[in-house]
């Protein structure tokens, strides 16, 4: 009487059925029926079966009854064989030595061939036919971008010019625009150093690199004539706002260390008064005040504590 059986493998979800002769059937020989129809090396894994429902395992020679679902694990035997590395039995392990090979097969002439032995004959057909199929052969070949120097008609893909392989293109090292809308980008020269290849072919470089670029230029030239351009607007407005009874009459800036003379009680800053007075004296000449004319010693000078206090 034919009975079946269903079973399906722990990690898929597909039942498959499994017939034999009986009202049972023992866990020995379902093992070996589910092998033979799943093609499961039996030396190298061992099944393990579970009530469908119940989840008890079944063990040794426990029979299982026909119509019953089971659910089949299967795990690798303990200090089993190991899969071998080559699964052809056929196919030796060992490398043999690769015959002597000529590195090429040279035509024989007529005269020379009908000379030649029958063995000779047939060995030397044997290497003729099959030389283009030998190892030697098979090495690859040098890949244009490997050559010295390009063809002159070869055309580089890069910048489209004539010569030159792309690995040697002059525009390797150049950045492309690649991402920057074209809104933001300017036309530039090619020796520009933040110059980038547009698609065109033309050089381009975002217009706020070329902005910052400017202003940085412009505040260096600044640094170099010593005062910020602010900072000459802010000197001449103090200048201008400046009341003429704080000004000195020989530098014409605001006193500094005021000094008023004796003789006619103007004030002048104390470097600009001894500077006058010591040029007279290198001229051998008098010192004389600059707005009265009158002699002038040092002794003259007194500290103007009203505007060095103002």
């Amino acid at each position: 009487m034919s009975s079946s059986i269903h079973y399906k493998f722990r990690t898929t979800n597909v039942s498959k059925t499994l017939a034999f002769d009986g009202q049972s059937i023992k866990v020995p020989e379902l093992k070996k029926a589910i092998c033979a129809a799943e093609n499961i090396k039996a030396e190298l894994f061992d099944l393990i079966f579970f009530n469908s429902f119940n989840k008890q395992p079944y063990s040794g020679d426990d029979e299982i009854p026909r119509n019953s679902s089971v659910t089949v694990q299967r795990v690798p035997i303990e200090n089993g064989a190991k899969i071998p590395k080559i699964s052809n039995p056929e196919i030796s392990a060992t490398t043999k030595a690769i015959p002597d090979v000529p590195d090429s097969a040279a035509h024989i002439k007529q005269e020379d061939f009908s000379k030649m032995t029958e063995e000779e004959r047939i060995k030397h057909i044997r290497v003729q036919s099959t030389f283009k199929y030998t190892t030697n052969n098979y090495n690859r070949k040098p890949m244009a971008n490997n050559m010295q120097q390009a063809p002159p008609d070869y055309l580089c893909n890069r910048c489209n010019q004539l010569g030159h392989f792309p690995k040697a293109c002059p525009l390797l090292n150049i950045r492309k625009t690649t991402g920057i809308p074209n809104e933001e980008l300017m036309e530039t020269t090619a020796d520009d150093p933040q110059a980038m290849l547009h698609p065109s072919g033309k050089f381009m470089i975002p217009i706020m690199h070329y902005k910052a670029r400017e202003q940085r230029k412009l505040m260096e030239e600044q640094k170099k004539k010593g005062l910020t351009s602010s900072q000459e607007q802010k000197n001449k407005a103090v200048k201008k706002e400046l009341p003429s009874e704080l000004k000195c009459p020989l530098c014409n800036d605001i006193f500094k260390e005021a000094l008023v003379t004796g003789c006619c009680g103007e004030s002048f800053c104390a470097d600009c008064i001894q500077q006058t007075m010591s040029d007279a004296i290198a001229a051998d000449l008098n010192s004389q005040c600059p707005n009265c004319k009158a002699p002038i010693g040092a002794s003259a000078l007194f500290p103007n504590n009203s505007l060095r206090e103002s």
